[in-house]
């Protein structure tokens, strides 16, 4: 994006100087003006491109750290009159206001590609304003070049201090620096925790400053960096983001010059000891994922955390897991079930409101049912098998076991004029009261009680503050779209906030948040506000139950340490690496037997099938393993887990 302001702007001239004479400090003397001039029209450029975003494009800045354009955008930057008229960039031929949203991921994955040298480049001829990356191989420092591309625009992990960051320019927001690229990158600036600060991430990284070799300027090692204004809170003031930054006094031999020695210049741990931390350009920069193919493409709201989507979290997990292996024999056992039952019709498009206990209706009531449902939709297997103190409920003279029993409670209270789906009472509902609603034939009571009562209490109040009190509000404001659904829900609703750490990389598996968007979906038939075109962006929905039908169907193989563990019915940990290698590798199978089905369906032929999605393989496993409870139990032991999310 600061390439296109920078082209936007018309100062792509300038920058091109300051590289030719990146080398020679003196050369940057006469641009003083023109560097001024053009910090204007950055200012201006950025201003002008900012107010035409939209909402649903600011929201997919801040969450996946990119967005698409709209047409006027388009033709605005790429018509006749724009400044990348001439492009020989795939993703930029696109017309992106007709493409599918896989199109659209398809052709910017393919634009990385090309980018980070896997697909032949685009020209980098610069009369004709392609929009190319300058390399910089001169300034690499030394004899250990990698081909290793950095893909995230939230900048660099530890590895700077490795041979990998001397591979070929980063791809972060237009940081051009040879710092980045040799030996000068262990500069006091440079690896400061503080690197992360608003003035390294904001448009103006540009700055000749951070161009220059003379970063380590006496000046800046100087004792006027321990002035009391440069250890004062004042550091993080607004200015440092302002046009001055880009004053040609940074350039020139007033570097002695308050505007530099001020405090919105330095920051207060410029020479601190933990300059080796290697949080550089972001703090959130700590993975390992940073030097893969992986990128990241979501961001926690309350941390801004970059994470993986739940789909390449399955696919770096499934890479890298040492308990579990994927069998291509089980995988297409497991896919020519499914599509037997797709051509017997045992599957079909939405069945929600086939279920006796799940709600008939379209409306606002029926959606808040299902709201609340998934809610409450974790952690219902009971400690003891002997029947007795088994959660089970008995409802119109059916007796109901796990989430069907829970089911049973909401509705049953539900008779007895009890508004358990009203935001109202979910945000004031009590431990006393709960246990009422959901107290089990056996006299057990639901499991996970205290942690219940926090998340309806979390999930009504946030209901009241923010969207009329019914998460009716939330599918009315995501316009027909699962993947803005589910940015909602995990935006604004805490406990669906299913993350983890795995292999130093952060992960994501959103099982209640993905359940939720799929059971609005089944409840409002695909139709209306729930028409999501985008269903498919869903992937199975990683918990205790669907892992032991793949494991008893042959598709995923344990090792005898895990069967060990299983079998002796161990609590594993939420977030240990034998539960995240479970789910992980769940979700990845899932994708590959998706994949399966699609084979199959193309070489029968027969076009009036319809395409599998991995919310139907979830289902369809869900509903097998309830089916052949006794003799996959006997097989193969679900992993215990006890926790929020599942």
């Amino acid at each position: 994006m600061m390439e296109m302001v920078m082209e936007m702007s018309g100062s792509m001239g300038i920058l091109n100087n300051i590289l030719d004479n990146i080398d020679n400090p003196k050369g940057l003397l006469g641009l003083s003006q023109d560097i001024l001039d053009a910090t204007e029209r950055i200012g201006e450029a950025w201003t002008g491109f900012h107010s035409s975003l939209s909402k649903k494009q600011h929201l997919d800045m801040d969450i996946k750290g990119y967005s698409f354009m709209d047409k006027q955008q388009l033709e605005a930057l790429y018509g006749k009159d724009g400044p990348f008229k001439h492009t020989n960039t795939d993703i930029e031929e696109i017309d992106m206001s007709k493409a599918t949203p896989e199109q659209r991921k398809l052709a910017m994955r393919t634009t990385i590609k090309q980018i980070a040298g896997e697909l032949p480049p685009p020209s980098t001829d610069s009369s004709s304003k392609t929009r190319a990356r300058r390399a910089l191989d001169n300034y690499f420092a030394g004899p250990f070049p990698s081909p290793r591309v950095i893909l995230s625009p939230y900048a660099f992990a530890p590895t700077v201090d490795v041979p990998s960051i001397l591979g070929a320019t980063i791809l972060s927001p237009s940081l051009f620096s040879p710092f980045i690229n040799s030996i000068k990158i262990i500069g006091v600036n440079a690896l400061s925790p503080t690197i992360g600060s608003a003035f390294i991430l904001s448009p103006y990284v540009l700055a000749p400053l951070i161009l220059s070799p003379t970063l380590i300027n006496p000046y800046i090692l100087s004792p006027f960096v321990f002035g009391p204004f440069i250890l004062s809170p004042l550091v993080m003031t607004p200015f440092v983001l302002s046009p001055y930054v880009f004053s040609p006094n940074i350039v020139t031999p007033y570097l002695m010059s308050p505007l530099i020695l001020s405090p919105n210049v330095l920051c207060p741990d410029i020479l601190s000891p933990t300059v080796l931390g290697g949080s550089v350009l972001s703090p959130t920069a700590m993975s390992p994922s940073i030097a893969t193919t992986y990128y990241l493409e979501a961001e926690e709201q309350s941390g801004k955390m970059s994470r993986l989507t739940p789909r390449e979290s399955g696919r770096l997990i499934a890479e890298r897991s040492r308990h579990i292996k994927l069998n291509e024999s089980g995988i297409e056992k497991t896919a020519q079930l499914i599509f037997d039952a797709v051509k017997s019709g045992a599957i079909r498009e939405s069945d929600f409101d086939a279920h006796d206990l799940h709600p008939k209706g379209k409306d606002q009531a029926a959606v808040d049912w299902v709201f609340l449902m998934d809610v409450i939709n974790f952690s219902f297997w009971s400690e003891a098998d002997d029947g007795v103190s088994k959660f089970l409920v008995t409802y119109n003279s059916k007796t109901y076991s796990g989430y069907f029993a829970a089911c049973a409670c909401v509705n049953r209270a539900l008779d007895n004029g009890i508004p358990v789906t009203s935001a109202q009472y979910m945000a004031k509902v009590t431990k006393e009261e709960l246990e009422q609603i959901f107290l089990s034939d056996t006299g057990t009571v639901i499991p996970l009680l205290d942690q219940r009562v926090a998340v309806m209490n979390e999930a009504g109040n946030k209901l009241l503050q923010k969207f009329n009190g019914t998460f009716y509000t939330c599918v009315q404001q995501c316009h027909k779209k699962a993947e803005e659904l589910l940015r909602v829900i995990v935006e604004n609703f805490e406990s669906f906030r299913d993350y983890g750490l795995f292999d130093g990389t952060n992960v994501s598996f959103l099982k209640r948040a993905q359940i939720l968007v799929a059971d609005v979906y089944g409840c409002l038939k695909g139709k209306e506000l729930g028409a999501f075109d985008d269903i498919s962006s869903l992937t199975m929905f990683a918990d205790y139950r669907v892992p032991q039908a793949l494991a008893y169907l042959g598709a995923l193989t344990y090792s005898d340490e895990l069967m060990t563990i299983l079998k002796a019915k161990t609590l594993l940990d939420n977030g240990s690496d034998f539960e995240m290698e479970l789910r992980g590798c769940s979700i990845h199978v899932c994708e590959m037997i998706v994949k399966a089905v699609s084979k199959l369906r193309t070489v029968s032929g027969d076009d009036s099938l319809r395409p599998i999605t991995a919310m139907d393989v979830d289902i369809f496993l869900w509903v097998y393993r309830r089916k052949f409870a006794e003799e996959i139990e006997r097989i193969i032991p679900f992993h215990r887990v006890r926790c929020i999310y599942y």
